[in-house]
């Protein structure tokens, strides 16, 4: 864990930093491919509404995961509104929400959406690093010491942070690698693909912050196969309608 590094004598902390990094790098991506393929003529105001309603979504699903006694104090402190504690499934309903109300108010076609599933993947890997520097969502306990493991809330533990941002980084390379616009079939892959991420990663997340029910499988997981069961839901209707013609 390296929650900071001292740069000129100041203390930089790393978790805000990858953070603010992670929209940087997403933000510059998806404005790029914006300009490339001429999708939105206001695209900062549309990053701009991802951008909020994401961080009120990750926000109001961290305030759901902790103790009752608790969210009243943490949701009147500012610095957790202004600083770290975040839910990504939170940040991305919240995310779909809003584009859900901009496709009904404004007839966007939601696979113009798709620019900003690179961004997504990439930032989100660059997030899942800040995560590992800062210590939390932390992996298993380990039984011995390996190579690829580190010492952390006094156990050797698996880096499943890292192991999720790798995955991120391939899906997100080859999902900019292949990038169809206006695609709402390129968009459901992304869900899918990364809810698969998701459920597996979860198998070695150490933390029992997230919520795990019935001593079995964890909010996340059940996110990510709800995810999985509306792409095979509308996979098996597009199929149908192939078939149909």
């Amino acid at each position: 864990m390296i929650p900071f590094i001292t740069l000129f004598g100041e203390k930089l902390f790393l978790y805000p930093f990858m953070m603010g990094a992670a929209w940087g790098v997403g933000y510059h991506i998806s404005k790029s491919l914006n300009q490339k393929y001429h999708v939105f003529k206001n695209f900062n105001w549309i990053f701009l509404g991802i951008f909020i309603s994401s961080w009120l979504g990750s926000k109001l699903f961290y305030l759901l995961s902790v103790d009752t006694n608790a969210k009243t104090s943490i949701a009147q402190n500012t610095n957790f509104w202004l600083g770290g504690g975040f839910v990504f499934y939170g940040g991305l309903i919240g995310g779909i929400i809003f584009i859900a109300l901009m496709t009904w108010k404004f007839k966007v076609d939601i696979g113009d959406f798709s620019i900003f599933i690179p961004s997504i993947l990439l930032g989100h890997a660059i997030g899942r690093i800040g995560c590992f520097l800062a210590g939390c969502c932390y992996g298993v306990e380990l039984e011995h010491e390996y190579f690829f493991s580190h010492y952390l809330h006094g156990a050797e533990r698996f880096p499943v942070q890292l192991l999720e941002a790798i995955a991120l980084v391939i899906g997100g390379w080859d999902f900019l690698r292949r990038v169809q616009i206006r695609s709402f079939e390129y968009v459901m892959n992304y869900f899918f693909f990364y809810a698969l991420v998701r459920f597996m990663t979860e198998l070695w997340r150490g933390d029992s912050f997230r919520g795990i029910w019935f001593d079995l499988i964890s909010t996340s997981q059940i996110i990510a196969a709800v995810f999985v069961f509306v792409f095979l839901f509308w996979k098996v209707k597009t199929l149908n309608k192939i078939s149909n013609r």
